[in-house]
């Protein structure tokens, strides 16, 4: 057995050696070496077209969003009746199923926050506007989704600047009433590639802000039934 053992041992340590005077044989041995080029770079060429395809993914999503966004304010400032119910509020929202189609917004994955602003001058004649919330009604059942109504104006931020749920850009202060979409979208990856590597899907977080649907009809009032989570203003801060 022991000379066995070392038979063995002697085997093993000689391998290298017999593999290294090899070598020169392997290196002018050309056949099929396409093949192993293609398996070492396969990896690499596959995890660069799914990722492509991934990023191609989330910009278009990011786009419908923000055509959501947008659409969702120009629905509300359209509004011909100067009464808003639940009803009507469900309109809105579930509109943006097809339009987020074929990405998934079930399950709470989109938030959408639609909010009622007038300006008011900051004194009789002036041409200087208060922005002050009117009403917030959200699908996300969650109060922090929504813009709440303080007796304070909100905060006036510069054009481009990353919106809020306090503040509104000073590009569209002006008279009147103006309509805000805020939308919240966990964005899940379609092709889920990241579950491979980390055993779980990921989401990414897209907001997007749209202050549009500026109201030809008047101030439009909101008569919550409680089918939605809202903030309505108080009289002496709402407006009529």
């Amino acid at each position: 057995m022991a000379e066995r053992l070392t038979q063995l041992r002697d085997q093993t340590m000689a391998m290298p050696m017999r593999l290294w005077k090899q070598m020169p044989r392997f290196r002018a041995d050309k056949k099929a070496i396409a093949a192993v080029e293609f398996a070492l770079i396969f990896p690499f060429m596959l995890l660069m077209y799914f990722g492509s395809v991934e990023i191609e993914l989330a910009v278009s999503a990011g786009h419908k969003l923000e055509v959501v966004a947008d659409e969702m304010a120009l629905l509300l400032g359209a509004e011909v009746s100067q009464n808003l119910q639940d009803s009507d509020m469900k309109a809105v929202f579930d509109a943006a199923t097809p339009m987020m189609y074929p990405y998934d917004i079930t399950n709470g994955k989109l938030a959408i926050t639609l909010s009622s602003v007038t300006f008011e001058p900051v004194s009789p004649g002036s041409t200087t506007y208060n922005a002050m919330m009117d009403w917030s009604v959200t699908n996300s059942g969650s109060k922090s989704n929504l813009r709440l109504c303080t007796f304070n104006p909100l905060s006036q931020t510069a054009d481009g600047s990353t919106p809020s749920m306090t503040s509104i850009h000073t590009g569209v202060v002006q008279g009147g009433s103006i309509m805000v979409a805020d939308l919240v979208y966990s964005y899940p990856s379609p092709l889920n590639i990241q579950n491979f590597f980390y055993h779980s899907q990921p989401t990414i977080t897209m907001r997007r802000t749209v202050v549009d649907g500026v109201r030809d009809y008047g101030y439009l009032n909101y008569g919550p039934g409680g089918a939605y989570t809202n903030d309505v203003c108080t009289p002496a801060n709402a407006h009529s």
